[in-house]
C-alpha cells in the first residue's frame, strides 16, 4: 500500500533493494518517547535551522546597509556552499569518528562563531540604516563579505547539525523524528518573523540581532545533551548497546565484567560493536550507500531542485510587479507571507511521519513537478500582475501551502527510510544521511542557477513587459 503505519518498516520501499537485513527488528530496539522528549527534538530542529531562516529575512538588510545590493542572493547562496562542505566534512571527518557530545560541541561553538562574525562585521565596518536598494551608500564592502563568511560558517554547521541530530533520534519511536521536522519547518515560519519582530518592531540592526542569536547556542546544547543522556541511560539500564554504536561508539559494557581480564563473550560483544561504528565517507563506501539508497538520494535530488526552483526563483518573479496599491501587494511583504506559508506546509508534512509514512516517495516527487508547471506558469504570464486584483496573492498563499507540503513529505519520508530501512547495512546508515543532505544541497544550487538564467532571459522584465520592460500601473 501507499501509506504504512508505525510498525510495517518490513514492507518499506528499499525492502525490495536486498542487501543485508539488520539483525534486530524496529520494535524490540527502539526507545519510547514523551512529550517532553518531543519537545526537545522539535527545539533543536527550530534553533538548528534557524540560521539559514534569519539569514533569509535579513540578506537583503545586510546587502543593502553595506552597499552592495546586487550581491544579496550571495548570502544564501554562501551560506548553502557551506551546507554542501558541512555534510562532506561530517560524512569525512565526524562520522565514525567523533560521538554525540562531541559533535554538538562542534554545533554550539560553529554556531556562536557565525553569529559572532555577523555582529562584528556591524561592529566595526561603518552601514547606512537608511539604505535602500537604490542606494549605494558610501560603505566598505569588506563588512558584507564577513557577513557572508558568517552566513558560511552558519550553513557548515546547520548541515553538521542536521545528521547529527537525524543520527541520534534514530534510536528513538517515530515521534521524535515527526517533531524534529516539525522543529525545521516551524523555524521558517518564526525565523523571518522574529528578525521582523527585532529588526522593525525593536529597530535593532542586524549586528545587535546576531549577537543575541548567539544566547540561543547553549540552549541547543542543553537540549540535544539531555536527550543524548537519556538515550545512554536507557540503553545501559536494558543492556542494549545496538543504538549507542549506531552513532560512533562502542557498546556499553556489562557492569559485572572484569576490567583486566574481558571474557570471550565481552571480547566477541567488543568486536561486534566494533563492526557497526558508521563507515567514514570513502569512494567505495559512497558506491555501496548508492547500491542501497539510490531510489532516496535520487528523489531528493529531484524535489529540492523542483522546491527551490518556486521559492527562490518563479515565487518572486510572479510577484514582482504590483497589481494594487495595497500592503499585500508589495513584494517586501508577500514574499514573507508566502515562505510563511510555504513553512506552514512543511511544519504539517514533517511532523506527519510520526504517524503515516508514504513509501512511494516518487509520487511526492511527480506532484512537486507539477507545482512547478503552475508557478512557472504563474511567472510566465504574469497573472498575479495582470489581474489588477489581491484575490491571486490569496490563491498563492493557499497552493504555497501546498508546495510545503510536497517538499516537506519528501523530505521527511526519505529520512524515515534512512533510519529504518531493512536493507541498509547498520554501518551505512549514517554515510547515507550525509549523502541525503549532500545531494539535496546539490538540488538546491541546481535550482539558483536555473532561476538565475530564467531571470536574466524569459523571465527578465523586458521578456514579460516588452519592449519597455516597465510594470502595469498598478489599480487603485
Amino acid at each position: 500500500s501507499l501509506l504504512s503505519r508505525p510498525r510495517d518498516v518490513h514492507h518499506d520501499a528499499l525492502a525490495d533493494a536486498g542487501g543485508r537485513q539488520s539483525d534486530s527488528s524496529w520494535d524490540t530496539n527502539v526507545l519510547s518517547s514523551s512529550c517532553t522528549l518531543a519537545a526537545r527534538a522539535c527545539f533543536c530542529g527550530v534553533v538548528n535551522n534557524a540560521s539559514f531562516c534569519v539569514l533569509l529575512g535579513a540578506s537583503q538588510e545586510i546587502a543593502n546597509e553595506f552597499g552592495q545590493s546586487k550581491f544579496q542572493p550571495l548570502i544564501i547562496n554562501i551560506s548553502t556552499v557551506g551546507s554542501v562542505l558541512g555534510v562532506f566534512f561530517s560524512s569525512k571527518v565526524i562520522v565514525g569518528r567523533m560521538g554525540n557530545r562531541a559533535r554538538i560541541l562542534f554545533t554550539t561553538m560553529g554556531n556562536v562563531l557565525g553569529y559572532a562574525t555577523i555582529g562584528i562585521a556591524y561592529c566595526a565596518s561603518p552601514w547606512d540604516a537608511r539604505a535602500t536598494t537604490h542606494e549605494s551608500p558610501a560603505a566598505p564592502s569588506w563588512g558584507f563579505w564577513l557577513c557572508t563568511l558568517g552566513a558560511f560558517l552558519l550553513g557548515f554547521v546547520q548541515s553538521v547539525g542536521e545528521v547529527m541530530n537525524l543520527a541520534l533520534y534514530s534510536s528513538y519511536s517515530p515521534i521524535m523524528l515527526g517533531s524534529w521536522g516539525a522543529g525545521t519547518g516551524l523555524s521558517g515560519i518564526f525565523g523571518p518573523l522574529l528578525f521582523l519582530a527585532l529588526h522593525d518592531g525593536l529597530a535593532l540592526d542586524v549586528g545587535v540581532i546576531s549577537f543575541l542569536l548567539v544566547g540561543t547556542a547553549p540552549l541547543y546544547l542543553g537540549a540535544y545533551w539531555s536527550v543524548v543522556v537519556d538515550r545512554d541511560t536507557r540503553r545501559a539500564a536494558h543492556g542494549q548497546s545496538r543504538g549507542v554504536t549506531k552513532m560512533g561508539t562502542l557498546a556499553l559494557e556489562h557492569a559485572q565484567m572484569h576490567a583486566s581480564f574481558p571474557s570471550v563473550a565481552q571480547q566477541e560483544e567488543r568486536a561486534g560493536a566494533t563492526a557497526e561504528v558508521s563507515v567514514p565517507f570513502t569512494c567505495a563506501n559512497l558506491a555501496v550507500v548508492w547500491r542501497f539508497c539510490s531510489v532516496v538520494l535520487t528523489n531528493m535530488v529531484a524535489v529540492y531542485t523542483l522546491e527551490y526552483s518556486i521559492t527562490s526563483g518563479f515565487m518572486q518573479a510572479a510577484t514582482t510587479c504590483a497589481p494594487t496599491r495595497s500592503w499585500i501587494a508589495q513584494s517586501d511583504n508577500n514574499n514573507p507571507l508566502l515562505w510563511a506559508m510555504y513553512n506552514v506546509g512543511v511544519t504539517l508534512s514533517r511532523a506527519s511521519v510520526s504517524y503515516v509514512r508514504i513509501q512511494r516517495i516518487w509520487i511526492l516527487t511527480a506532484l512537486q513537478a507539477l507545482n512547478v508547471l503552475v508557478w512557472g506558469l504563474f511567472a510566465s504570464v504574469q497573472w498575479i500582475a495582470r489581474w489588477q486584483s489581491d484575490v491571486p496573492y490569496y490563491v498563492a498563499a493557499a497552493h504555497m501551502v501546498i508546495v510545503g507540503f510536497m517538499g516537506g513529505a519528501c523530505y521527511s519520508n526519505c529520512m524515515y527510510l534512512f533510519n529504518t530501512s531493512t536493507a541498509i547495512p547498520e554501518r551505512y546508515r549514517e554515510l547515507g544521511l550525509n549523502m541525503g543532505f549532500f545531494f539535496s544541497n546539490i538540488g538546491i544550487i541546481l535550482a539558483t542557477g536555473l532561476v538565475t538564467i530564467l531571470k536574466s532571459t524569459v523571465l527578465s522584465k523586458h521578456a514579460l513587459f516588452p519592449p519597455d520592460g516597465h510594470c502595469p500601473e498598478p489599480a487603485q
